[in-house]
């Protein structure tokens, strides 16, 4: 007896630059596009820090159960807008070149929040604890300084790097004059058998 009608639908496999991408976020092992490996998001090293003592501060208990939660916050965009959340910027209170072309004018703070206290730390414990690099964190305060409140990832989306898109004035136009074109019925021939 055959099968008729019954159809197996098939498993579909999710792209690989989706699964490296969520794995990524989540801080997990994982192999890249060029099959290397990746090793999980871990603490970093202590920032030897002499004026905030960052890590007498945080015990490594403490720096763990940070790290855990930022994971589990499980997306960049979630990651991004918490990270920024504990980055302040102001003006600097003093300069101390002498040469204008040299003054910073914005200045950073990072803060990292253990339960309900946040205790001020140093750019480079900021990173080690959350086990990011400094180019994203580089990439954030650029959005501070322009007043962006929520970063979105805006990788892989055409909305505005579209430039060989037609604009839709002129797709209105295309639909307008092949609609003035004159229409009749179509003639259809029947066959009998």
């Amino acid at each position: 007896m055959e099968n008729q009608g019954v159809f197996r639908k098939r498993k579909r496999k999710e792209k690989k630059e989706n699964v490296i991408k969520m794995k990524k976020a989540k801080g997990l092992e994982h192999l890249n596009h060029k099959n290397k490996l990746v090793p999980a998001r871990e603490v970093g090293p202590d920032c030897r820090c002499k004026v905030y003592k960052c890590y007498d501060k945080i015990d490594a208990e403490q720096r763990q159960i940070i790290l855990k939660n930022f994971n589990a916050l499980g997306n960049n965009n979630d990651q991004d807008a918490y990270l920024m959340s504990l980055i302040s910027s102001s003006h600097p209170k003093r300069h101390t070149s002498e040469r204008p072309q040299k003054f910073r004018m914005v200045t950073y703070s990072f803060k990292i929040r253990v339960g309900v206290e946040e205790i001020p730390v140093c750019l480079t414990a900021f990173c080690s604890i959350h086990g990011v690099k400094k180019g994203r964190i580089r990439r954030l305060q650029g959005l501070i300084t322009v007043n962006v409140l929520s970063p979105k990832d805006v990788r892989g989306s055409h909305k505005s790097n579209r430039y060989k898109k037609t604009p839709e004035e002129i797709l209105h136009l295309i639909r307008s004059h092949i609609e003035s074109f004159r229409t009749r019925q179509s003639i259809t021939l029947f066959s009998e058998r």
